[in-house]
């Protein structure tokens, strides 16, 4: 019996026909390639179109915190799923940083965020004309964009206790002045057998700034190991450019020690060159990195972190004083005046 010829089978055969003839053109004809090349340019080009340019930020981000970020498992989660979650849904600006600043804040980590454009404007020009500052307000700590011209010119104080000791309490370690200071301040207290460093209230500054006064304290010990994405370490040790040799040195820190100021206190302490006085330090031995983005935006994002010599990590917990003493706003300085009374002791002890 026989079957009656349809539309839709003939519509079939049409469209078949159609797919082999293309599909010759395609593979077996002498425009082979390039016809192939044309057709695969304009659908990479229909598919980027399709992604928005609200959404190729967010993919911006993800990729680059999957890349940079330092801790691989981010925060034990799969990060495939932020993508998966807001592919397709974000249309505007507003709903890319939604998307962003949800993802980023699942990582946990108060110093990876997205900066807007005014934001990164303001990052971008850190160098030439602000600088940004740690800023303690409500327990918590924070940064502040300041102007240059608002800084104070001194980094360091410099005060002669006596002819066996003295003080030399820093300000900030940002900017190549601070280590010029330091380095000349440590070379006037040569004769000095007691040197006490006041890092107290010392939110920390440039961390390169701090390796280098380190080193200026050191032999050819570690100063400290840097730890980069995938876990690789990277170690730098100090290169002989120790100018303050066979002296006592006694460091104050207090919970307002921060960062840079921790590097120096924690490296020649777990160096076994100083003694520490005071007050557990803040915690903060992380390391930020700026990425720019699209529409002139970027992330700042943790790329690294520190640790002392001895695989000391003090991420949230700070370095623990060789002698706690409660660092108390009054008149009467008992971290100082401790630190005073051991050098008195040191001295002595020498003769």
């Amino acid at each position: 019996m026989k079957k009656d010829i349809t539309i839709e089978d003939i519509t079939f055969c049409l469209v078949l026909g159609f797919v082999i003839t293309i599909f010759i053109l395609l593979f077996f004809s002498p425009l082979q390639s390039k016809t192939a090349d044309n057709l695969f340019k304009q659908f990479r080009k229909f598919n980027s179109a399709q992604i928005i340019a609200p959404e190729r930020l967010f993919v911006s981000v993800w990729r680059s915190a999957r890349n940079e970020y330092i801790y691989p498992d981010m925060n034990h989660q799969d990060w495939q799923k932020w993508k998966l979650r807001y592919l397709g849904k974000i249309k505007t600006f507003d709903d890319a940083k939604i998307a962003i600043d949800s993802m980023l804040f699942s990582l946990n980590d108060p110093y990876t965020k997205f900066l807007t454009s005014s934001s990164f404007s303001k990052q971008k020009n850190i160098l030439d004309s602000e600088v940004t500052v740690y800023i303690e307000k409500n327990g918590k700590l924070g940064t502040k964009v300041i102007e240059k011209k608002d800084i104070p010119i001194d980094t360091m104080n410099y005060d002669l206790k006596s002819d066996d000791k003295a003080v030399i309490s820093i300000i900030n370690i940002m900017g190549k002045k601070a280590i010029d200071d330091f380095k000349k301040l440590i070379e006037n207290t040569n004769e000095k057998k007691v040197l006490i460093i006041d890092l107290r209230n010392n939110y920390g500054g440039k961390l390169s700034n701090a390796i280098e006064m380190v080193n200026f304290m050191l032999d050819d010990e570690k100063i400290i190991d840097i730890i980069l994405p995938g876990n690789k370490k990277l170690n730098l040790y100090a290169n002989n450019d120790n100018i303050f040799k066979n002296k006592a040195i006694i460091i104050l820190i207090n919970k307002k020690t921060a960062s840079a100021a921790e590097l120096l206190a924690g490296s020649l302490k777990y160096n076994h060159n100083a003694v520490l006085i005071g007050e557990n330090t803040y915690g903060k031995n992380s390391i930020q990195k700026i990425i720019p983005l699209h529409n002139k935006t970027g992330l700042m994002i943790t790329g690294a972190k520190y640790i002392l010599p001895s695989d000391v990590d003090i991420s949230d917990k700070g370095i623990e004083p060789d002698i706690y003493i409660a660092d108390k706003k009054n008149a009467d300085d008992e971290v100082m005046n401790k630190a005073l009374k051991l050098a008195d002791e040191i001295v002595k002890n020498e003769k």
